[in-house]
């Protein structure tokens, strides 16, 4: 009896102590619980805002079925409200959280803090450059990055945005190449992605194309005979070194024709030195000048906009005159239902190295910018210009293969993995080309017609001088 009574007066004693560590026991199954309800709330939240913002593969994959084909990053996967799994390209699982919209139903850039509408976020265009979160799935932001589904030793769980789909895996799993994976999956289940890219990269390649397919390129037909499509002419604040008969005339046929900031000026003095005051040609008056307007005189620029050229000022440092040069001609074609095809930028190579190699990063971004319009640019004894992945035939005139005039095939920023070529004095067949190994610089042309079939994007540079000098001994 007296045990019992023990025992009670013990357990009253320390009621309060025994209360409190229930309580607090509780407490832990709750705020656990809650943990796990709010995580899936926002899930279920994220994955409803972005399955109905879905319009293609490039911004999300949607679908009922969770395999590595149909959903490339199922360790991410989300439930919309129709039980679908989502998943948001390129982006870890830390970060799905930080694609939810805001208050005002806006995606928020990361750096800049920027708004923009939901809609955009891997919609293929870079909305956010400063640090390219808009687009985590795409090649679209140069500057960001995409995250691989897997990872190994041998390969980086991130990647720059840019090796998004060029053809090459990068990503152990192949998920950075996700625009073949679906055609390449119906050709095969025994390889992994990459060998499928590979093989059928391969065999494409080795096959004759059909006639009448691919590139064909005439680009010097716009200064002998005349373009065979509409044009525009771009000049940037670089000399001028062109004979005025051929230039002058090149400008006049142009649809539309822009001066870039300090450009603007040295293109008035090439004119004042063949004797031609704007004031009473207006054929020779840009229909656009643009730039941050730093190497140019206001009173120049309001002489111009005066007797008809719009004047665009474009301030943003974080892009090149040209970059903004291109997206101010693709908005004037645009607005004016004016069909271009191809873009001549004045940009001599001689001068300073970074200025040279980032005329040729333009050039990489060049179908960002204007879409399918040719970019080319144009120095007074070369052409330079992107052959991108497939087939192209390039025209050359007679002259220039009597004169073995040079040409190059460069690949800048990342290696190709398979080109071939004809009609050059060294041709390549199934070759690799990278800095620190094979390139194609100093070659020359066996016959008039050059056909290049790659799977990567390269530079085609072509000697012109030797065009120049027999125009001038024509002209005399």
């Amino acid at each position: 009896m007296k045990t019992e009574v023990s025992w009670k007066r013990r357990f009253l004693r320390k009621r309060l102590q025994y209360m409190l560590v229930c309580v607090f026991v509780v407490a832990v199954i709750f705020v656990i619980h809650q943990l796990f309800y709010f995580k899936e709330l926002n899930q279920a939240t994220v994955g409803k805002l972005i399955a109905g913002s879905v319009q293609d593969t490039h911004r999300v994959v949607v679908g009922k079925r969770a395999d590595k084909w149909n959903q490339p990053y199922h360790s991410k996967l989300i439930r919309d409200k129709n039980g679908r799994t989502v998943s948001l390209r390129g982006t870890r699982d830390q970060d799905i959280a930080k694609y939810l919209p805001n208050v005002n139903g806006k995606f928020v850039c990361f750096a800049s803090k920027r708004e923009i509408d939901f809609l955009k976020v891997n919609d293929d265009y870079c909305d956010c450059p400063m640090d390219g979160s808009d687009e985590p799935g795409t090649n679209a932001c140069s500057n960001g990055f995409f995250n691989c589904e897997k990872s190994s030793r041998k390969s980086a769980a991130r990647i720059p945005s840019y090796k998004v789909n060029d053809g090459h895996c990068d990503c152990c799993d192949g998920s950075d190449e996700w625009a073949e994976a679906a055609v390449l999956y119906k050709l095969s289940s025994k390889f992994s992605l990459c060998n499928l890219i590979k093989k059928n990269k391969n065999r494409m390649m080795q096959q004759e194309p059909a006639a009448g397919h691919g590139t064909t390129w005439s680009p010097l037909d716009a200064f002998q005979d005349g373009a065979h499509c509409e044009y525009a002419v771009i000049v940037l604040n670089r000399p001028i070194y062109w004979r005025h008969d051929v230039l002058l005339q090149f400008w006049r046929k142009a649809r539309i024709t822009v001066t870039v900031d300090g450009g603007t000026q040295r293109w008035l003095k090439y004119l004042e030195e063949q004797g031609i005051d704007v004031l009473n040609d207006e054929r020779y008056v840009p229909n656009l000048i643009t730039g941050d307007m730093d190497s140019c005189p206001l009173s120049l620029i309001q002489k111009l906009r005066s007797i008809g050229s719009t004047v665009i000022e474009t301030p943003d440092q974080n892009h090149t005159d040209y970059t903004k040069a291109l997206l101010q001609v693709a908005h004037y074609a645009r607005t004016r239902n004016i069909n271009l095809g191809e873009i001549y930028v004045l940009a001599e190579t001689s001068g300073r190295f970074d200025h040279i190699i980032g005329n040729v990063n333009t050039l990489y971004k060049s179908e960002k910018l204007v879409g399918n319009i040719r970019v080319l640019q144009v120095a007074s004894n070369s052409l330079t210009w992107i052959l991108k992945p497939g087939l192209h035939s390039i025209h050359i005139p007679q002259i220039l293969v009597e004169q073995k005039s040079w040409c190059g095939l460069l690949p800048f920023g990342c290696s190709v993995n398979c080109i071939s070529t004809t009609g050059l004095k060294w041709n390549l067949n199934n070759s690799t080309m990278q800095f620190g190994g094979l390139i194609s610089t100093s070659n020359t042309y066996e016959n008039s017609e050059v056909t290049v079939n790659t799977d990567t994007s390269v530079i085609w540079t072509m000697g012109i001088g030797s065009l120049k000098d027999n125009a001038n001994d024509e002209a005399s």
